[in-house]
């Protein structure tokens, strides 16, 4: 077989919504699939070996172990996956919800396969089904970083991404909205800095401070700096939360750092940014989280 019927790992990824990492170790632990190597040492897939892993897929959705099925020729496969329908949605959030995280992965293979009436009956369940921190670490920061994942990898189109941010913000924010204070609770505002506009972060972080009670103002993403202060002025907060995912751009290190200073002199200041990021220790006062799980602790405090 010539090198151009062969498949690259990048092009099986998309082909099946199976993960390389997912290839690999049903390669390696239960010889499922048998590729060839390229002159330089990479796997290379046969049209026969995409199929078989999209039924090993198929059938490990309908609660199959792989162990069970990986030696299983394709005509069995195909009776396997003809014979059961896919689980319900019902299904698979129950499953969630009893310690089997497979909605995560039932989610995002619907969005690979531009499912959306599936991936929003998902998501939209899970959020209805499940209690709030459940869903925020369970089902909303997987997929998150998933999708980062799959997007550095190039295992993700752009559409594919569009999809997900748009049915997860509205989630998201619908969930923030039906989150009413507790009586006399802590205002909290929560951003993101101005050139800043990825907003899962700050999402997340208002719907856990939500679930503590806390009077949450969610100021949407990409705040100006003179607004910040204008915000903080204006509003009778106990703490600015402030989410910064992307790097910094040059030179906005040194416009940026002053403001959170400042900001730290007038309001409790809680910045949530990744470990080693470039902001840490260019500003005095803010408090820095590196997790989310970190930020609900400080919160339960607060509460």
């Amino acid at each position: 077989m010539d090198d151009e019927s062969l498949y690259p790992m990048r092009m099986v990824t998309r082909l099946t919504g199976l993960t390389a990492d997912t290839i690999r170790a049903w390669e390696r632990r239960h010889r499922a699939i048998r590729p060839s190597r390229s002159a330089g040492n990479t796997r290379r897939f046969s049209g026969e070996e995409v199929r078989r892993l999209k039924l090993l897929r198929e059938a490990t959705e309908r609660g199959h172990a792989i162990s069970s099925i990986a030696a299983l020729g394709l005509e069995d496969l195909e009776r396997l996956v003809a014979a059961e329908p896919v689980p319900s949605v019902e299904a698979t959030i129950g499953a969630l919800d009893d310690g089997q995280p497979n909605l995560v992965r039932s989610y995002l293979d619907a969005i690979h396969r531009f499912d959306t009436r599936r991936s929003s009956d998902l998501l939209l369940r899970a959020a209805t089904f499940l209690e709030r921190r459940k869903f925020v670490f369970g089902v909303a920061l997987p997929i998150v970083e998933e999708v980062g994942r799959r997007w550095h990898e190039g295992e993700m189109r752009v559409g594919q991404e569009h999809l997900v941010s748009t049915q997860l913000l509205g989630v998201l924010s619908a969930l923030l909205r039906m989150s009413p204070p507790n009586s006399g609770a802590s205002q909290v505002l929560i951003t993101t800095p101005s050139g800043h506009r990825h907003e899962f972060g700050a999402l997340l972080a208002g719907l856990l401070a939500a679930t503590r009670g806390l009077d949450v103002v969610y100021l949407g993403p990409d705040l100006p700096y003179d607004d910040l202060r204008w915000a903080v002025r204006m509003s009778r907060a106990r703490i600015l939360a402030l989410s910064i995912v992307k790097d910094l751009e040059p030179g906005e290190g040194d416009a940026l750092a002053p403001v959170l200073t400042e900001l730290s002199e007038r309001i409790q200041l809680w910045v949530g940014l990744p470990l080693g990021h470039g902001l840490v220790g260019k500003a005095k006062g803010p408090r820095w989280f590196h997790r989310l799980e970190d930020f609900d602790a400080a919160l339960s405090d607060l509460a």
